[in-house]
This record gives C-alpha cells, sequence and structure tokens, in this order.
C-alpha cells in the first residue's frame, strides 16, 4: 500500500468509526461495520459492510428505515472526504446469522472477493 493510500485509508477509517458510534446508539441492533478497498480501483472499489446480527433484525432495520439512514449517513460522512459512494453498490448489510450459517463465522472468508 502506498503512503497516500494509508493516508486514505486512516481518513476512511475515522471517518466509518464516527458512523459505527452514531449507528451503535441509533439504529437498533446494529452491531459493526467495515470496509473493503482495491485502492488500484478506488473509489469504485470501496465497500461499506453493515453488519446486524440475526436476520429478522436486518428485516426490521430495512422496515423502519434505519437501513437507509445508515445508508445515508454513510454518504454525508465519507463526503466530508470528497468521497461520493453509489450506495445501491458500494453499501451492502450483513448478519451475523448469515455468515455463521453460510461461513461458519469466519468474517474473514465471507468478505473476501
Amino acid at each position: 500500500m502506498r503512503k497516500s493510500d494509508k493516508k486514505i485509508n486512516n481518513n476512511i477509517r475515522n471517518i466509518l468509526n464516527q458512523v459505527c458510534e452514531q449507528a451503535l446508539i441509533e439504529v437498533k441492533n446494529f452491531v459493526w461495520l467495515t470496509h473493503l478497498v482495491n485502492y488500484d480501483k478506488f473509489p469504485a472499489s470501496l465497500t461499506i459492510v453493515c453488519v446486524f446480527e440475526f436476520n429478522d433484525d436486518l428485516v426490521q432495520a430495512k422496515k423502519s428505515g434505519s437501513e437507509a439512514f445508515l445508508s445515508d449517513l454513510i454518504v454525508k460522512k465519507l463526503s466530508t472526504l470528497n468521497i461520493k459512494v453509489k450506495p445501491e453498490k458500494q453499501i451492502i448489510f450483513d448478519t451475523e446469522q448469515n455468515c455463521e450459517n453460510e461461513h461458519n463465522g469466519n468474517w474473514q472468508l465471507r468478505l473476501q472477493p
């Protein structure tokens, strides 16, 4: 990773930490988030993964508008870094339950491209 990539990554991480802290307070049953990126194809390759505990929690987040709130928050915060993302393509929602069922709880394996 180039020095400039590290700086961008640190900025993204800091912004997403702010998003995560706010979401833990405001979004029911939200657990954590992470990001994946290939800096050779940045920013199009940036993907943010938002995780809930159970599938029912994610269904409820969609119904209540919490999923849209979280997407909007991510887009807004990343825009402060002049990073534009397409939420429908670059922000995904998942659950601990799905990871456990499909990848035996191994998020590293689950998040591989």
